[in-house]
């Protein structure tokens, strides 16, 4: 009797094992993951920015983030645009739901543009242009 008990308790104990790995396993790929809510300093957001994106709905558009605030947009490889970039915190709350997400802010010829941070990973950025709410969104080449 006391041998099933304890083949039993083995038994619970092995299980027990393998589902706490399964979940701990879970739990670094999710670390891992570099996402907004894990990247809660503007300095981290900023880090993790820097590099080209190329457009998953445009292909030919690639947008090149620097680490000296400059953004450049290019076009079938041409360069047509260099603009300046900032994150500055969160959005404002005038935008609703989307006040839970970083502020990304770009400055081109004057005109101020404005997107929430919606995912940021090592291999995706997906963005909300606030004033018209479409997302776009960018795999990393770079």
């Amino acid at each position: 009797m006391n041998k099933n008990i304890s083949l039993i308790l083995i038994f619970i104990a092995i299980i027990f094992g393998v589902w706490f790995m399964f979940l701990r396993g879970n739990q670094v790929t999710i670390q891992n993951n570099v996402s907004v809510q894990n990247l809660n300093t503007i300095t981290q957001l900023s880090d993790e920015i820097v590099g080209r994106w190329q457009s998953v709905e445009d292909p030919a558009y690639t947008v090149e983030y620097k680490a000296d605030g400059t953004v450049r947009d290019f076009n079938n490889e041409q360069e047509i645009l260099q603009e300046k970039w900032v994150i500055d915190g969160n959005v404002d709350k005038k935008y609703g739901e989307m006040a839970k997400y970083k502020h990304l802010q770009i400055t081109s010829e004057g005109n101020l543009f404005d997107y929430a941070i919606v995912e940021l990973s090592s291999d995706k950025l997906l963005l909300n242009y606030l004033s018209h709410g479409n997302m776009l969104e960018y795999k990393r080449i770079k």
